[in-house]
């Protein structure tokens, strides 16, 4: 995953694409960097071979609205990861 951002401050924006330059395929807005992390490794193991995170922008809908609902052991673990981060 490219971080192509430039203030820690969330929620942040990731655009997973096919390739560097390729098509969005999805977007997802997240909460912190884990999830980012996370979400990223996920679509790599689907194919999906460029990820970046850039700043939030409301005018980018995101491709699942509902992901958080259907992943919550997926946010679980990103919760963890942030804790020991920290």
């Amino acid at each position: 995953m490219k971080n192509l951002t430039t203030t820690p401050d969330y929620p942040k924006t990731l655009f997973i694409r096919n390739h560097k330059e390729g098509l969005i395929w999805q977007i997802y807005n997240v909460n912190n960097f884990s999830e980012a992390v996370l979400l990223s490794m996920n679509a790599k193991c689907n194919g999906f071979y460029y990820c970046s995170l850039e700043e939030f922008n409301k005018n980018h809908e995101e491709t699942f609205p509902t992901w958080r609902n259907e992943a919550s052991i997926l946010i679980q673990e990103a919760l963890e990861l942030e804790k020991e981060r920290k």
